[in-house]
């Protein structure tokens, strides 16, 4: 084919080799003709009668854009397309892709590659799934919504936390999302003031109580930090997944103790959700209260019969009250669903079985 021929002569930008404007453009047309610029199309037709659609821009201006376009070519292209950005690994801003699934221009697949290893404060990847390199023209709606939802929503950030005319509420999530984003560059001190002033703006900002409690624990101040989390936990309003996150990282710090009324709550505010059972009943089974976990695993696999990880639970449970047959009822079915673990449970059910009909007592 013609196209391959042309393309061929050009040879590939591999290593090294700096790329040259001229090559690039041969390679550009027939990577458009392909589709690979803009997604279905053989071309810029549809853009180009979009232009002149504007009202605007008169005929004047529209015959100008061209020549503009030629302009910045020759004179920034040559130099962008030759940036290098794979030893960048750390921002200092927000960073916000907007990646179109065709795009060959740029290659989506790259990109995504790369936005997973940078380090920024805020990370966001939004992806076109209509797109190609245009995708401000081919999915316009989108674009805005994502504009909207995302890069709007970093640059208002500290201008409404720090904006006279804000609410107190809308000040304290201007402050809790600044703090975030310095607490991912490892600027505590920053971080701890700026959630200190999202409290200060609105006491009930749990979610603000709760990272500056998790800031300060993992700066050696642990008393503060407790305090923090559990303040957080009476703030956050029976918000359940706020509710787990708090109980999540008592956990994590050895108070499963203090997580477990939070757990129980999540419950009360979840009773038709599986996953927040089996964690309530893992707490119980840690505080030893094991007819009570098994009440709530027994909820669990009545909610979802076909969840292999509440059966195999269930069993674990149920072994340690030395209910032998239910416990291998749920083991076998847990394997029959595809749970690994389910095979050690049936096991330790024989054993424990065998220990128990010679009056053994079984292992602690």
């Amino acid at each position: 084919m013609p196209s391959i021929a042309t393309v061929g002569r050009i040879g590939n930008a591999e290593g090294e080799r700096k790329i040259v404007l001229e090559d690039l453009y041969v390679q550009r047309k027939w990577l458009g003709f392909f589709g690979g610029a803009v997604h279905g199309r053989k071309d810029f037709a549809a853009e180009s009668a979009a232009v002149a659609l504007s009202p605007e821009y008169s005929d004047a201006d529209v015959s100008l854009v061209w020549k503009a376009a030629d302009f910045s070519a020759k004179h920034l292209l040559a130099e962008v397309v030759n940036l290098d950005f794979s030893s960048i690994t750390e921002l200092r801003c927000p960073l916000i892709i907007f990646n179109g699934r065709h795009d060959y221009n740029v290659s989506s697949t790259v990109t995504a590659e790369w936005f997973e290893r940078v380090k920024a404060p805020s990370k966001a990847l939004v992806w076109f799934e209509h797109s190609g390199h245009e995708m401000m023209n081919e999915e316009p709606g989108r674009m805005l919504v994502a504009l909207v939802q995302h890069a709007r929503a970093a640059a208002v950030a500290v201008q409404v936390a720090q904006s006279p005319l804000a609410s107190d509420t809308e000040r304290s999530e201007g402050y809790y999302i600044a703090g975030n984003a310095r607490a991912k560059l490892g600027e505590r001190e920053d971080a701890e003031r700026l959630f200190r002033a999202a409290v200060d703006a609105d006491s009930k900002n749990a979610k603000a109580l709760m990272n500056l409690g998790v800031l300060l624990y993992s700066s050696d101040r642990e008393s503060e930090g407790i305090s923090s989390l559990m303040l957080a936990a009476k703030r956050a309003n029976d918000d359940p997944r706020l509710l787990i996150r708090i109980a999540d990282v008592l956990d994590a710090t050895g108070r499963t103790e203090m997580a477990l009324p939070m757990r129980k709550r999540t419950v009360e505010l979840l009773p038709a959700e599986p996953d927040a059972h089996i964690v309530y009943a893992r707490a119980l089974m840690n505080a030893r209260m094991i007819e009570e976990a098994a009440a709530e695993l027994q909820r669990a696999v009545e909610l979802a019969p076909e969840n292999g990880y509440a059966h195999v639970s269930l069993a674990q449970v149920l072994l340690l009250s030395e209910r032998f047959d239910e416990a291998e009822a749920h083991a076998k079915r847990a394997r029959e669903l595809g749970q690994t673990e389910a095979e050690g449970v049936i096991t330790q059910v024989e054993e424990w079985r065998a220990l128990s009909s010679q009056g053994s007592s079984r292992p602690r």
